[in-house]
């Protein structure tokens, strides 16, 4: 008669634990992913930022060695 209303303890431990420990597990590697990808992203920009200087600097230079060959081939003539 009372076995509808017969709860055992045992059985809601090992389903919240079945439960539970899943969902915490999800959680935190949701959180890790997402953390990474963020990092992945601004390290991307610092990428890009350093591409566009060491063209910038790329650049110069270059035109630094035309300059230079222009007065070498005057020099020559």
């Amino acid at each position: 008669m009372n076995d509808a209303l017969y709860i055992n303890l045992g059985d809601i431990v090992a389903t919240i634990f079945l439960l539970g420990v899943p969902a915490i597990l999800f959680f935190v590697f949701y959180r890790a992913f997402k953390l990474d990808k963020k990092k992945a992203s601004e390290r991307l920009e610092k990428e890009k930022e350093n591409t566009i200087l060491l063209q910038k600097h790329l650049d110069e230079l270059n035109e630094r060695v035309k300059i230079l060959e222009t007065k070498l081939k005057d020099l020559n003539r």
